[in-house]
């Protein structure tokens, strides 16, 4: 991954990611309260989309997103 990608983290994480993913020269954006229609807007400006359990990627949201490189799910451990 380049410097100067921007990400999008759409769910509630440790805030221990951002701090990591800037220190790396990353742009984040933080909205844990965003809604699918606000990913549809908002997709194609982010080179990386990090979702979790509560955001439900659709085709129609990656459609959007042409220009993301990674979408990464994190998975609960049990």
């Amino acid at each position: 991954m380049s410097l100067n990608q921007s990400v999008l983290i759409c769910d509630h994480v440790n805030p221990t990611l951002k701090e990591i993913l800037e220190k790396n020269g990353l742009k984040v954006t933080y909205e844990p309260e965003i809604t699918p229609e606000q990913i549809a807007e908002k997709i194609g400006n982010f080179q990386v989309v990090v979702v979790r359990g509560r955001t439900k990627t659709v085709k129609r949201t990656h459609r959007k997103g042409r220009q993301m490189q990674n979408n990464c799910k994190s998975r609960r451990r049990t």
